[in-house]
């Protein structure tokens, strides 16, 4: 019991020095919330550059319902094959192409 005791007289301690800790705290409480503030308005930003250029994630097939990835290689195919049809394949083999010549031109 007075290891309870010690221990939560101790957080009370921390708490105690966080609150009265004075400026050094405030600014360090400051800064870590608006680092947290930033870095969520940068993740919403981000995602909606992602949306808007539609670069997601080149899913298929979206499954709300956990399922395994494809086990075999004939499944493995097929899902390939799915994501040939996707814009985001299409784009990126025009990219590697004209990198291609690109880089065969500078020669």
């Amino acid at each position: 019991m007075s290891t309870l005791a010690a221990a939560s007289s101790e957080s009370k301690e921390g708490l105690k020095l966080l609150v009265t800790g004075g400026p050094q705290a405030r600014k360090w409480v400051g800064t870590w919330l608006f680092g947290s503030a930033a870095w969520v308005f940068s993740m919403v930003v981000l995602g909606g550059v992602t949306r808007l250029t539609r670069s997601g994630l080149s899913m298929t097939d979206w499954k709300f319902t956990g399922e395994f990835p494809p086990l075999s290689d004939e499944a493995w195919a097929k899902e390939f094959e799915k994501y040939k049809q996707s814009p985001e394949y299409k784009r990126s083999v025009n990219i590697f192409i004209s990198l291609s010549l690109e880089r065969t031109l500078d020669l």
